[in-house]
């Protein structure tokens, strides 16, 4: 948040943006948390929500909630174009689990090194499921490394934003919700689900053309799916009574795209697996 703070300092176009204070651990009941202290933003400052409610009828509240879209849309615009920092990560700028509706409870399973781990993990997911459909022939997958990558909002609401009610200055307050992903992420975000607030400020967004979005979005689906785990593994009834389960051997490595990265697929659990870069060659490591 204090890097897209710094870019929109000085940008008239840019949103308002708290400053980062301070950020530090604490224990709470025994509970450890991170505490993060921003700038304080007085009232009549109200999320636009609350603005848009407090109309005096119906004709005032849609016209505050158009108002509300485009201001938005102006937002998510100007994070679109928001020049990255220097070797960008996949997800939050610090780096660490990618807060997406793409994954299951808007959270990815694991931290990804990079994109072409982010796309082998959506492609193993696709090819379970058409081998489970009998069509492994089908050429289903993604291409996301030679995709741009860009500042994307994942949970786009009129509560996440806040208001001036007279100035109607608008603030970005909510930045966990903000990843640099592939451009397909940034269209998934607006196009997940039927709702008015996505519809209006999808509208008024420059969406990126992608042919295989329709794959994306089975992926996505995948995913969330409850026959699958976080893996895109089918969890078995029969293997969980009978005992552990049993792992199956990873896929061969894919297309020659990724001979520069190695990827090793270690259990970290009874039932989970994670994705770790690794110098040496595609290889499976049993558990003990």
């Amino acid at each position: 948040m204090q890097y897209l703070y710094n870019l929109a300092r000085d940008d008239p176009q840019a949103p308002r943006i708290p400053q980062i204070i301070d950020y530090f651990p604490a224990s709470v009941d025994g509970m450890d948390i991170e505490i993060l202290v921003m700038e304080y933003i007085s009232p009549p400052v109200v999320t636009i929500g609350k603005w848009i409610n407090s109309g005096h009828d119906d004709t005032e509240c849609q016209r505050r909630a158009d108002v509300a879209a485009e201001k938005i849309a102006e937002i998510i615009s100007w994070l679109y174009n928001c020049p990255l920092p220097l070797n960008p990560p996949v997800g939050p700028i610090g780096g660490g689990i990618i807060c997406h509706r793409f994954f299951m409870d808007a959270k990815s399973p694991m931290p990804f090194a990079n994109v072409a781990a982010l796309e082998i993990y959506i492609n193993k997911v696709l090819s379970f499921d058409r081998k489970k459909r009998g069509i492994e022939h089908l050429p289903q997958t993604v291409e996301l490394c030679d995709l741009p990558l860009q500042f994307c909002h994942c949970d786009i609401s009129f509560e996440n934003f806040l208001i001036h009610p007279e100035t109607l200055d608008v603030w970005l307050v909510d930045g966990q919700d903000i990843s640099i992903l592939p451009a397909p992420f940034a269209t998934y975000a607006l196009t997940y689900e039927a709702s008015c607030i996505l519809s209006a400020v999808a509208s008024r967004v420059g969406l990126f053309p992608w042919p295989k979005m329709n794959i994306f979005r089975r992926a996505a689906y995948l995913v969330k799916a409850s026959c699958l785990d976080s893996h895109g593994r089918q969890k078995s009834v029969d293997s969980v009574k009978e005992g552990p389960q049993r792992f199956a051997p990873p896929p061969r490595p894919l297309d020659s795209k990724y001979s520069h990265i190695r990827v090793v697929e270690i259990p970290t659990g009874e039932e989970k697996l994670k994705y770790l870069p690794s110098s040496d060659p595609f290889q499976y490591v049993p558990r003990y």
